[in-house]
């Protein structure tokens, strides 16, 4: 694996020095690969070395394994199947990025889209306070709970490149058991549509694909519920159910909203307005044929998060057609 060029003496080499010693090396290697994160050779190249006595020359064979390791991991590692990324900023590191002035999006190299409203300071929040888009894949167990099925690092394919700014996007992936799924997104004016479906079973015994969205704690900074009630006073989720009953809900009060007394048969519309957003608002719509459910943690106040599980009734889903929107205003 690997080649090492020989050292070049000096007419000092081997000499011992009382006091000091001078190292100078020049470093220039190279990964040749063949395939995908598969590496075949790694030529190591030592320039010069003026050295004193066997300590120097100890540590340079130190220094190369250690140097050759870590190119080996990092090769077999970072270079996996993961989806591209672009180089400039801010998007570095990330397959998707879009900017408005009423928020900042990506899509990550895991398949996760973030959506940052701004700061109030000129900025965009972050992470923590993103609203995230996961697209996820479960599997029914025989007492009819759902398992999770984890997203595979080295199971992604892009259908589009990676771009910035992004329009059209999509891209496939793949979890334990080896179901893949297919998620498509639309960056419109202030507007994101996002669809979605399962491609393939697989192993899977009756599986089930969600686009999770995903609304964080708003108010992650703020622990004095005083000060949380006097902040959160303004704030107001609304929501139309499928059957098209109008629904309010008190942010502060701890309800289970997965109850057939709110969320019915599912929710078709919703809009979210929270000052913790620094005046922005979400408004979500599902098409005909799918449908949200909400979750909040077993019954906690809508003000500390929760999450909307969109999916597309099965005879839809099957062309990968329906869809969803978020409006940010």
């Amino acid at each position: 694996m690997a080649e090492v060029m020989g050292d070049i003496p000096s007419a000092r080499a081997g000499v011992p020095q009382r006091h000091q010693f001078g190292f100078q090396a020049g470093w220039r290697f190279g990964i040749r690969a063949g395939g995908k994160s598969k590496c075949v050779s790694i030529h190591v190249t030592k320039g010069n070395l003026w050295q004193t006595g066997n300590q120097v020359s100890f540590l340079w064979h130190i220094m190369k394994w250690v140097l050759i390791i870590c190119i080996i991991s990092c090769s077999s590692g970072v270079l996996a199947d993961m989806l591209p990324q672009l180089d400039d900023k801010p998007w570095t590191g990330h397959f998707a990025g879009y900017q408005k002035r009423m928020f900042r999006s990506w899509v990550d190299r895991n398949g996760v889209c973030y959506i940052c409203p701004p700061d109030g300071r000129g900025g965009y929040l972050f992470n923590r306070a993103a609203v995230r888009i996961e697209p996820v894949v479960e599997e029914m167990k025989a007492d009819g709970s759902f398992s999770f099925r984890k997203r595979l690092d080295d199971g992604w394919e892009a259908l589009t490149p990676a771009a910035a700014p992004a329009g059209k996007v999509s891209y496939r992936g793949t979890v334990t058991g080896g179901a893949k799924f297919e998620v498509n997104l639309e960056y419109d004016g202030n507007r994101i549509v996002v669809g979605g479906r399962l491609l393939d079973a697989s192993k899977l015994k009756d599986p089930r694909f969600t686009m999770r969205v995903i609304f964080p704690n708003a108010y992650y900074h703020e622990r004095d519920p005083e000060k949380l009630a006097v902040k959160a006073r303004k704030d107001r989720i609304d929501f139309v159910r499928t059957d098209g009953k109008k629904v309010r809900m008190d942010v502060m009060e701890k309800v289970d909203v997965t109850s057939a007394d709110f969320a019915g048969p599912g929710i078709r519309q919703i809009r979210i307005d929270l000052a913790g957003y620094k005046g922005v608002r979400f408004d979500l719509e599902s098409v005909a044929g799918a449908r949200f459910a909400m979750s909040n943690g077993g019954g906690e106040a809508l003000v500390r998060g929760f999450t909307l599980d969109w999916r597309a009734d099965d005879d839809a889903n099957a062309g990968g057609a329906p869809r969803f929107s978020i409006l940010v205003r």
